[in-house]
């Protein structure tokens, strides 16, 4: 099975209907929006995760735990409970494992490196500026850096005391 690079949402009217003991049940076009993953299949005439799909087809799903095979190979047909099962699926850990595979996948290595040590550098540089803005205030009010003891300095008590800004 190929699939594209977005979901196939196909309208509910013909999407094959589950016949009930009195009634016919249907797949419902709102759905797409509360579940955007979902993905109608024509090759197994059913409702699949795109996710887990994606990941099943490049073979990054094997080492799932507990691989939702409905969601992924073989479809999903039971409009009856369908909503509580896609909210189900949503939370359950092969389709997290899915969605994070295929994020890993989408960047290459040195792609996730270089905005990882960004994104550092970027931190340090703000707790850098925190640093020389507490000495150039406690300069201006001529008040010492250090204190009898390391622990006791006026620059280690405002430093931690801005902490709790740069952490937020």
């Amino acid at each position: 099975m190929k699939l594209g690079e977005s979901p196939n949402h196909l309208d509910a009217k013909l999407i094959p209907r589950q016949t009930a003991v009195k009634r016919m049940l249907s797949f419902q076009n709102t759905w797409y929006q509360k579940f955007p993953w979902l993905h109608y299949s024509s090759e197994v005439q059913g409702i699949l995760c795109f996710h887990c799909a994606k990941a099943e087809e490049r073979q990054l799903a094997d080492l799932s735990k507990r691989r939702e095979t409905v969601f992924s190979i073989s479809g999903f047909r039971n409009w009856k409970k369908a909503i509580d099962r896609f909210g189900e699926h949503e939370k359950s850990q092969s389709h997290k494992f899915s969605v994070q595979q295929l994020l890993q996948q989408s960047q290459p290595v040195d792609h996730q490196l270089d905005s990882q040590r960004k994104a550092g550098q970027e931190q340090s540089r703000s707790c850098l500026s925190v640093i020389f803005t507490s000495i150039q205030y406690l300069a201006r009010q001529g008040q010492a850096l250090r204190g009898h003891h390391d622990s006791d300095g006026n620059l280690l008590q405002l430093l931690k005391l801005r902490a709790q800004d740069v952490l937020r």
